[in-house]
């Protein structure tokens, strides 16, 4: 566009000269052409302008890390005349890559008509994709001005964890031996102060090396503290990895039967929480965690997980119930 209104301007410069040397009636003529054709074509682009609505959308509000989505873009023309040419431009925010210019253009948009765009974007880290600072603008017929377009919408896509396989069959294997210490309804837990003696349970202290208790009342929840620094936000492989571990937790968690779980993990100077109560609403903590807030509820006061339904996932993947290394 920009060489073409440089063309326009040397030869409206040339043709005038012209007509400074030459008294010539055809110099004249094509002067006033350069001039009026222009400037009718700005009016009616003024026209288009005040017709047109666009919307930017994302094609989904999630994806698992590795898939594809789309941006969706779409030009509402409710103008009488039609639209050449419509320009998308922003900057298109990747998890873990480089931010891309992005330059998207939708051409031919009829009368009282809509014209859609749709753009791929590649998932490739667990995060947040967006587009920053788009702006659209409607071109007019000749291609030497442009007017921008009002309308609303933006791109947001949260980038969830896979489940990691083989960590959830290592879970399971090292959950089992501790369920095989349950008789009944009775629950193995750590030795509190108070506890009677007589409910010691001595095999399996001598085998986890603490006194551990019978107990015959169940937990109605359990928690899951994501330990993590804000700097493993930034490092995108190891995030990766351990929101993978995270969601295979939570998977096992969230089997059906299982208690309720509550996720806690540390926001600037608060933390915030999620309660799990199925397998449907693990992607839905995963968005929180990532930076949704809508759901995630926010309180200052420290997370305690001395029970032993408490685990705790620190930044280095380590998991831990009460206190105590489980994986």
């Amino acid at each position: 566009m920009l060489k073409r209104r440089l063309y326009y301007l040397l030869m409206l410069a040339g043709v005038f000269y012209l007509v400074l040397l030459y008294d010539f009636w055809g110099l004249r003529f094509v002067a006033g052409c350069l001039l009026v054709f222009p400037s009718g074509s700005l009016l009616l682009l003024l026209l288009q302008a005040l017709c047109g609505r666009y919307t930017l959308e994302a094609e989904s509000e999630w994806v698992y890390r590795g898939e594809g989505t789309a941006l969706v873009f779409t030009l509402e023309n409710r103008g009488i005349l039609p639209v050449g040419r419509v320009m998308l431009s922003g900057r298109l925010q990747t998890p873990g890559e480089k931010d891309i210019k992005l330059r998207q253009c939708l051409l031919g948009v009829g009368a009282r008509a809509a014209g859609t765009v749709r753009v791929s974007v590649q998932t490739a880290h667990c995060g947040t994709a967006r587009l920053e600072k788009a702006r659209v603008r409607i071109f007019d017929a000749l291609g030497l001005f442009s007017l921008p377009v009002r309308g609303n919408g933006s791109f947001a896509v949260y980038v969830l964890p896979r489940v990691d396989a083989g960590y959830g069959r290592e879970l399971e294997r090292v959950a089992q031996t501790f369920a095989d210490a349950q008789e009944d309804d009775i629950y193995i837990r750590s030795y509190r102060q108070g506890d009677s003696i007589h409910r010691v349970y001595w095999k399996l202290s001598a085998k986890e090396g603490e006194l551990q208790v019978r107990d015959y009342e169940p937990f109605s929840s359990v928690s899951l503290y994501l330990d993590f620094g804000h700097r493993l936000r930034e490092q995108a492989a190891e995030w990766d990895a351990y929101l993978e571990k995270a969601a295979s937790i939570l998977a096992y968690l969230s089997k059906p039967g299982q208690n309720m779980t509550e996720v806690v993990w540390s926001e600037g100077e608060s933390f915030r929480r999620y309660t799990v109560r199925g397998g449907r609403e693990t992607a839905e903590c995963m968005c929180a965690v990532l930076g949704r807030r809508d759901d995630a509820a926010a309180y200052f006061d420290a997370p305690v997980f001395a029970l032993e339904q408490g685990y705790r996932l620190d930044g280095e993947g380590r998991l831990y119930l009460g206190g105590a290394l489980f994986l």
